[in-house]
C-alpha cells in the first residue's frame, strides 16, 4: 500500500537560487498543491509531493 499524505494544502513554493544563495525564486505562478507526509522511522515530518510528484 503507497503512503498517504497526511495533509494536502494549496501554497507558494519557492527555491533559493542557486546563484546568489540568497534570493528566492518562484517554482510557479501560482499556488500549487503541496503534500505533507510523516516519516515515523525518522519522527519527523516531510514536505515530498508537490503536484502530485514525490
Amino acid at each position: 500500500m503507497r503512503e498517504q499524505p497526511i495533509f494536502t494544502t494549496k501554497a507558494h513554493v519557492f527555491h533559493i537560487d542557486p546563484q546568489t544563495k540568497r534570493s528566492w525564486i518562484p517554482a510557479s505562478s501560482q499556488a500549487i498543491n503541496v503534500s505533507f507526509y510523516y516519516d515515523s522511522a525518522r519522527n519527523l515530518y516531510r514536505i515530498i509531493s508537490v503536484e502530485g510528484t514525490k
